[in-house]
């Protein structure tokens, strides 16, 4: 470029600077860090209203709460820890990992044991809100993923998901102590394993552990860790490759050492399994956030919806959707299972509140791949709306049938003497948790 000084009449062409010479460019934004800005924890309370799916969940669980221990109560927290106090080191180690039920609930039982080496006693109440607290750390990896993938509406997309994380469908796990720590901390430690393994390789070591703890967290937990496995394979990273391959091989192997099938309360079907069963029970499963009475066509829906909007095409070419994906996987699987091992027992329904975590973040993982096709189309923002409000009104619909869930779980447990199968074992189990200062069931009477 050339610079002209008008002088006399004439005009004489200056020499031209040296790019050396010249003053560096001035940024237009210097002395305010605008993306420091957008991205500080001040800017992220404009959007603490995706939180109120949270506030909503935990005001229902704590006007109903209570200091009882319900069903699985009984063995999994008081009978366990009667055992565990009395037992030597080595048999303590062995009561963390042997089986309750068809499970191992490694990680429920570290929590009962530090609840009461820290306080003395068992409060069922404070364990159930330990327990339903591990929604929150799902919810704020659900954000991290999505930070990640859309930009201008992700606060949107975001509360979708709250709305299925904190549906009051899931009062089943909620209100108990023992189902709210193990069967929502399973899918806690397959979130925060999925997002350490989705960071650098320096975070390996926590990604391990919690990767090895999940496993034993539930049956399911063996599950959780084999799609993390997968996920990382899809990576270049050698190290993580190798590390959860290892880990899902040798301990969910390990899972079943000394394993011994439990024989179930329900009886099964004495037909034995049959498909049919086993595929209008998962397409029911699918569908139930939905609408219970109508659910096999719900869940049709449901699949269709989801084969159109699924990124086949950018799995390969777009890293940062894959955690999304393999939420989405994690939660087919569960369903699978589900379907496999459950439908031929009598009495269970696909609607069982337990189970419909699983279908609901399946629905928040579909939300994602709808926000995903939309994405700087003309038609993005009528169907963010409209997505909107489908999913609101299916969380209003939601709403009563969990609360009213909620109120009457409450309500066994404070009238029925013991609220459990054998009245005659729970009388025993609590009659000794009492003696040995673990916790009183009278007294809270």
């Amino acid at each position: 470029m050339f610079r002209m000084k008008v002088n006399s009449g004439y005009a004489k062409e200056l020499p031209r600077k040296k790019k050396k010479d010249l003053p560096a460019p001035i940024p237009i934004n210097q002395g305010l860090d605008l993306q420091g800005l957008r991205h500080s924890p001040l800017s992220y309370l404009a959007h603490i209203w995706i939180f109120i799916p949270a506030f909503v969940f935990f005001k229902v669980l704590n006007d109903n709460a209570v200091n009882v221990p319900i069903l699985d109560d009984y063995d999994a927290i008081l009978n366990f820890l009667h055992d565990f106090k009395a037992a030597s080191f080595i048999n303590k180690l062995v009561l963390l990992f042997s089986q309750h039920n068809e499970h191992r609930i490694l990680h429920s039982r570290l929590l009962y044991i530090s609840y009461y080496s820290l306080f003395g006693d068992i409060n069922f109440r404070n364990i159930i809100f330990l327990g339903n607290l591990q929604l929150l750390p799902i919810f704020l990896v659900s954000i991290y993923f999505i930070r990640k993938t859309v930009d201008r509406y992700w606060s949107i997309l975001s509360f979708i998901w709250a709305l299925c994380i904190f549906d009051l469908n899931t009062y089943g796990n909620a209100i108990t102590a023992m189902t709210a720590v193990q069967n929502y901390g399973v899918v806690m430690f397959f979130f925060i394993t999925l997002f350490l393994y989705s960071l650098d390789r320096k975070y390996i070591i926590p990604a391990a552990v919690f990767q090895f703890v999940g496993i034993f967290s539930s049956g399911n937990g063996i599950l959780a860790s084999l799609v993390v496995a997968i996920y990382t394979l899809f990576g270049n990273d050698k190290v993580k490759k190798i590390t959860s391959v290892s880990i899902t091989v040798v301990f969910s192997l390990l899972y079943f050492l000394h394993y011994v099938p439990p024989s179930s309360a329900t009886p099964a079907d004495p037909n034995g399994f049959n498909v049919g069963t086993a595929v209008r029970f998962i397409i029911k499963m699918i569908g139930d956030p939905l609408d219970f009475d109508s659910a096999f066509l719900w869940g049709i829906v449901i699949l269709i919806v989801l084969a159109a909007v699924f990124p086949y095409k950018n799995i390969r070419l777009n890293s940062k959707i894959l955690p999304q994906v393999f939420i989405a996987g994690f939660c087919m699987a569960t369903i699978l299972a589900s379907g496999y091992f459950r439908s031929n027992l009598k009495g269970v329904v696909p609607q069982t509140s337990r189970y419909l975590i699983y279908p609901q973040l399946l629905l928040a993982s579909i939300a994602s791949f709808i926000f995903l096709k939309v994405k700087g189309k003309k038609i993005q923002l009528p169907a963010i709306i409209v997505l909107s409000v489908i999913m609101l009104k299916v969380y209003r619909g939601n709403y009563e049938f969990g609360k009213s869930g909620f109120e009457r779980e409450a309500f066994k447990a404070q009238t029925r003497h013991y609220y459990y199968p054998d009245t005659v074992r729970a009388k025993r189990i609590a009659q000794e948790a009492s003696a040995a200062g673990i916790y009183s069931l009278e007294e809270e009477r």
